[in-house]
């Protein structure tokens, strides 16, 4: 009886971590990301630097090396604004597909503020 208890319990096991693989990567691959580098006119990289999808929740600071990454996002059509103070909000329509990582850089003009 023991053994038929341990095989049940082993065979239970696989069943779970293979029914959690595929639902994981089924979740993954319905998903897009977004990275970049944020760059003054002067090619000095800006760090802070607001990235956002517009009318979403989604979004991040660039980090010291004016870099960021906006991952799990759902694909579609967005807006992305990028701005800082003392530099111009910058807009642009993107389009994001499914499992795809897409790499945007934004440079940053001097003169409005943000």
């Amino acid at each position: 009886m023991k053994v038929y208890t341990k095989n049940l319990y082993l065979f239970f096991c696989f069943f779970i971590a293979i029914a959690t693989s595929n639902i994981t990567s089924g979740i993954a691959q319905d998903q897009a990301a977004l990275k970049g580098t944020i760059k003054s006119t002067s090619v000095e990289f800006v760090p802070n630097v607001r990235v956002q999808l517009k009318g979403t929740s989604i979004g991040i600071l660039t980090n010291a090396d004016g870099t960021y990454l906006l991952p799990n996002i759902a694909p579609g059509a967005y807006t992305l604004v990028v701005g800082n103070a003392g530099f111009a909000v910058q807009e642009r329509a993107i389009r994001l597909q499914s499992g795809e990582t897409q790499v945007l850089r934004c440079p940053l003009f001097f003169g409005q503020v943000a």
